[in-house]
């Protein structure tokens, strides 16, 4: 699991990078698991701000009903259903810090994003910390 340190330390790296290439926008992976993708979005006409996205999204999975060995693809499913709700707090969690929320349902992704114009504070890489994977 990443750290709050381990977070704000790789936001510097990719905010001290000069923005490559002739496109407008520069997108950089800060963090990311089976179910979030957290990313620095930087503008090559803006360079003093950037904008920090979190996208989820629900990872593969098929568990259908069966009769035999119930039990186990009960315990199956329900720690599917029960990481999906920690990963809905997540987004609530970052509303809470700031973060404005975003739906996309039709393509299955929930979003949240801020724009910073310096580096926040160490506390709220805090928040940015995704749930764990089970």
């Amino acid at each position: 699991m990443i750290t709050t340190t381990e977070l704000l330390e790789q936001y510097l790296l990719i905010v001290a990078e000069p923005v490559h290439g002739e496109s407008e926008e520069s997108v950089s992976l800060l963090h990311r698991t089976d179910w979030v993708k957290i990313m620095i979005v930087r503008n090559a006409q803006s360079s003093e701000s950037c904008s920090i996205e979190v996208e989820i999204t629900l990872p593969p999975c098929i568990i259908e009903p069966l009769k035999n060995d119930v039990d186990s693809h009960n315990r199956t499913a329900r720690q599917f259903i029960e990481d999906t709700i920690s990963h809905f707090e997540y987004l609530l969690r970052l509303e809470d810090a700031g973060l404005a929320l975003g739906i996309l349902s039709a393509e299955g992704i929930w979003s949240a994003s801020l724009e910073v114009g310096s580096c926040p504070a160490e506390e709220f890489f805090e928040a940015l910390i995704p749930p764990s994977d089970s």
